[in-house]
C-alpha cells in the first residue's frame, strides 16, 4: 500500500515538472519573439 502511494506521488510529480518544462519553454519562445526590450505584460498590469 505504501509503495502505491508512492509511486503514485512520484507520478504526480513527473507529470507536473513535464508541464513545468513544457510551460517554461513556451514562456522562452514567447520571449525570444518579442525581441529585446520591456515585457509588455509588465506595462499592462498597471
Amino acid at each position: 500500500m505504501m509503495r502505491d502511494s508512492r509511486a503514485e506521488g512520484l507520478r504526480a510529480l513527473r507529470a507536473e515538472q513535464t508541464e513545468r518544462r513544457r510551460i517554461e519553454e513556451e514562456l522562452r519562445a514567447i520571449k525570444k519573439a518579442q525581441g529585446p526590450g520591456r515585457s509588455r505584460l509588465s506595462q499592462s498590469v498597471s
